[in-house]
């Protein structure tokens, strides 16, 4: 019983599935398989046999190609599904070789990211591709999660979410799926007081995207998650995380998107958005610019190409940087967490208003804290290569502009701004020290 035996009638396959559950109907077919009970003619005539004996039945005689437990007839005959699923890769070697699967799946990984690092290099090449467009088409939130991940952590890479501008966020806002992101990576949804929360719009597609996600983790909670990584000496590396931990990183954001006013509103397809753009654009966040048009509120994104699609609506829009302001309790703490960001690779952490406020902040309180505060925010900015390209004409210009104010001469006198020497100072032995580092010429740069 319980037991699946394929005969040979002159060239011909016969296959049978001897089971006397009745829940299997006799004479039926399940994947090939003739159902047969163990007490019938057949299943008496196979008893005790073993592959490659003679089966008589009447005047036919077959001979016993193979006898297989049930489990692993219907696992081997569900494989060729799977084979052809064209989401999913198999990998295969010979039980002599066990190691030959191990080298197709690293040359497999080699080759994703390899076509994956020039994804992301043309992401940062072109600064037009929104975040959606270097994921599948499905755009689920923890295919986001990772991606931004990536990009805040990654030494060569860096997430485009554009300048920050000044909007006055009293009346609330809509806020996007890439800035929610932000906000939980970097630990920052406290700062937003859950009194407010009501003022924070999302829409229906993002909250569902979210849950999806969230409820998905909930299910598997006790088990864990294996992940593949290749090293940059092309090793494979197995990491497992417990999706109990994953669930209390989530966690929080999931009490925040509870607080929120969730509004069902979707974006009519126009010649930005249709069948032939859906998928590389999200829909959610056209949602959620939709809602933003529909309650004149500013949208918060940290997806530098949503952004300028913003432009295109009209819509009023700003990135993490603003949350931050807003609502950090005093000028202290807004640098605080300033500093923290500064050590990944957002782009633009620091720009002209931001540099400003920075700078605003050493002429009010001209002490130790603030000077080493100002040190690690421009350490921080230029460790990345790329981020380096970004941040060196921003800096340039704002040293151009205060070498005009560090000597003020009086009469006969000349003073020094010490500030505005600390600055100026500091960024060129900074930026000197990282062309070195860098295997740049310095000479290029200032």
């Amino acid at each position: 019983k319980n037991t699946v035996v394929v005969l040979n009638d002159d060239g011909k396959n016969l296959i049978y599935l001897i089971e006397d559950d009745p829940y299997f109907e006799e004479n039926k077919k399940i994947l090939d398989a003739t159902i047969i009970r163990s007490t019938s003619d057949m299943g008496l005539a196979v008893l005790h046999k073993n592959k490659d004996d003679i089966v008589e039945i009447g005047n036919s005689k077959y001979s016993v190609l193979e006898i297989l437990n049930k489990y692993s007839y219907f696992a081997r005959s569900s494989f060729k599904y799977v084979r052809e699923n064209k989401h999913i890769k198999v990998f295969t070697s010979r039980s002599d070789n066990p190691e030959e699967s191990v080298e197709q799946i690293k040359n497999q990984m080699i080759d994703i990211n390899k076509s994956v690092n020039e994804r992301l290099n043309l992401y940062q090449e072109s600064k037009n591709l929104p975040l959606s467009g270097l994921l599948s088409n499905d755009n689920n939130f923890d295919e986001y999660a990772r991606l931004i991940n990536t990009l805040l952590g990654d030494k060569d890479r860096i997430l485009l979410s554009g300048e920050t501008i000044d909007i006055d966020l009293s009346n609330g806002f809509v806020v996007d799926i890439s800035t929610l992101i932000v906000l939980s990576i970097m630990n920052f949804i406290d700062v937003i007081p859950k009194s407010f929360c009501s003022n924070i719009y999302i829409t229906e597609s993002l909250k569902n995207k979210f849950k999806y996600f969230y409820k998905t983790l909930s299910f598997k909670q006790e088990d864990k998650e294996s992940n593949l990584y290749l090293t940059e000496d092309s090793k494979l590396i197995l990491n497992e995380i417990m999706v109990l931990d994953q669930i209390k990183y989530w966690k929080k954001l999931n009490e925040y998107i509870d607080l929120f006013t969730v509004v069902n509103i979707e974006a009519c397809k126009d010649s930005l958005y249709n069948e032939n753009t859906n998928g590389f654009l999200d829909k959610t966040q056209f949602d959620l610019i939709e809602l933003s048009k529909m309650k004149d509120l500013p949208f918060i994104s940290d997806d530098l190409a949503i952004r300028k699609i913003c432009n295109y609506y009209k819509v009023n829009h700003t990135n993490i940087i603003q949350i931050l302001k807003y609502f950090s309790s005093d000028e202290k703490d807004f640098i605080n967490r300033f500093v923290i960001l500064s050590k990944h690779n957002y782009i633009y952490t620091l720009y002209s208003d931001t540099l400003s406020f920075v700078i605003k902040e050493l002429y009010t309180d001209f002490n130790e804290d603030n000077k080493d505060n100002f040190i690690l925010i421009v350490n921080s900015i230029l460790e990345n290569k790329v981020a380096f390209d970004y941040y060196i004409p921003i800096l340039k210009f704002r040293i151009e502009k205060l070498k005009s104010v560090q000597f003020i001469k009086v009469f006969d006198h000349v003073y020094e701004n010490i500030v505005i020497s600390f600055i100026i100072d500091n960024v060129i032995n900074i930026i000197k020290n990282r062309c070195e580092v860098l295997g740049l010429d310095y000479s290029k740069y200032i």
